[in-house]
C-alpha cells in the first residue's frame, strides 16, 4: 500500500506548484495571446533576463529577453523586427497569482514588478522548441532607449506596500 501511495504521489508531483509568479509584456499596437484577468491580450511571458554590470567606469546595459509561446504576436514581431519598427512603449508586468486550483491559475494578485521600456527595437528573435515539446516557445531580446523599473513590496497578507523606483538609460553610465 506505501508503494502504490508513493507511485501516486510521484505522478501526481510534477502537476504540484508550490510557489510561481505571473509575467506579461504588453507592447504598443502588438496583441498577445494572454486571457489572465487585467493582462487580457498580452504576451504570457515565461522567463525572462536582463543583465547590467558596471566595470568601475562605464555601465553596460545589455538587451532584455524573454521567453514566450509562439502566439498572435509572433509574425508581428517578427516583421517589426525584419524592418527595423521602433515600438514606442513596452511594460513588462511581474504579479502574484492569488490561488492556484484543479490546474487553473486565478491571475488577480497584485502586480509588483513593473518595467515601462521606451523606444524599442526588437534585436533578436530564436526559436527554441523540440520534438517532445506540448507547445513551441521563443526567445526574444529587444533593446531600448530608457526604462522605469518599480518594485512594489508586499505585505504578509499580499496588500502593496510603497513603490521603490530606478530611472534607467541606456548608452549613459560612463565616467
Amino acid at each position: 500500500m506505501k508503494i502504490k501511495a508513493l507511485g501516486f504521489l510521484l505522478i501526481l508531483a510534477p502537476s504540484i506548484s508550490l510557489a510561481s509568479v505571473d509575467m506579461f509584456l504588453d507592447i504598443e499596437g502588438v496583441t498577445g495571446d494572454s486571457l489572465y484577468q487585467g493582462h487580457e491580450r498580452e504576451i504570457d511571458v515565461l522567463a525572462w533576463s536582463w543583465d547590467t554590470s558596471f566595470d568601475g567606469r562605464c555601465a553596460n546595459i545589455e538587451d532584455v529577453s524573454l521567453t514566450k509561446w509562439v502566439d498572435s504576436s509572433s509574425p508581428v514581431l517578427l516583421m517589426g523586427q525584419l524592418m527595423g519598427r521602433e515600438y514606442e512603449k513596452a511594460t513588462f508586468t511581474v504579479s502574484s497569482p492569488k490561488s492556484i486550483s484543479g490546474g487553473a491559475r486565478d491571475h488577480s494578485g497584485p502586480d509588483y514588478i513593473k518595467i515601462e521600456f521606451r523606444n524599442l527595437f526588437v534585436s533578436a528573435i530564436s526559436l527554441d522548441s523540440s520534438r517532445d515539446d506540448e507547445r513551441l516557445t521563443e526567445t526574444v531580446s529587444f533593446s531600448f532607449e530608457s526604462a522605469t523599473y518599480t518594485y512594489t513590496p508586499l505585505d504578509e497578507s499580499g496588500r502593496p506596500g510603497r513603490p521603490v523606483t530606478a530611472e534607467v538609460y541606456s548608452g549613459r553610465g560612463c565616467r
